[in-house]
């Protein structure tokens, strides 16, 4: 990134073992291995406040090593949600209904709704989303020059393009920013498209 916020992708450094430990750090303590009772959500909160604080620790581990910048975040939009219960596209398009907000939700955006930018044009607010295999993987938002991101189900981090996991591909694209407002409208388009496929 420039000093002055803007994206240039050829400064960005994309070191492969650190992003496979970031992997391995994301895969043993996954959120998702919590085993819990539907009937009693709160025993689920401290096993997963466990995990999710490990995550922290052990990726502060890994300065040491290779001197990344990887800082967590706090979003005040997201006071009121555990941050167990959305994933990364979510932060980037919230929206109230959860369910479809996948990488299928995204792609549809992508093809009908997002206009894409080019990275000297990034600035605060810009969507980016990461690409693997020539798939969705993974979105976030530009913020001064850097990545805000939720890692799956576990922290919200402040980052640079490719300081994530390696399973967040190693292709990007970015978009401007659409109205809370748009999204929820597209959900309704998507899912009455997802329903007419069905009968087909």
């Amino acid at each position: 990134m420039s000093r002055k916020g803007m994206v240039r992708l050829d400064a960005e450094s994309n070191d492969p073992e650190l992003r496979s430990e970031l992997s391995r750090i994301m895969r043993d303590f996954d959120v998702d291995q919590v085993e819990f009772d539907m009937d009693d959500i709160d025993e689920r909160i401290e096993p997963v406040h466990r995990l999710l604080t490990q995550q922290v620790v052990e990726i502060n581990r890994l300065f040491q090593r290779f001197h990344h910048s990887i800082l967590r975040m706090y979003d005040p939009a997201f006071a009121h949600e555990s941050m167990e219960d959305f994933n990364n596209f979510l932060y980037v398009f919230p929206v109230a209904c959860k369910a479809f907000i996948n990488y299928e939700f995204v792609q549809y955006l992508l093809d009908h709704k997002l206009k894409e930018i080019g990275p000297s044009e990034a600035k605060t607010g810009t969507v980016i989303i990461y690409f693997g295999q020539g798939r969705i993987v993974h979105a976030g938002k530009i913020d001064r020059g850097r990545v805000v991101s939720k890692w799956h189900f576990g922290c919200l981090w402040n980052h640079r393009i490719f300081e994530v996991p390696e399973q967040y591909g190693d292709n990007v694209r970015f978009f401007r920013p659409i109205s809370q407002l748009a999204v929820a409208a597209t959900v309704t388009e998507f899912i009455l498209s997802y329903f007419a496929s069905l009968e087909k």
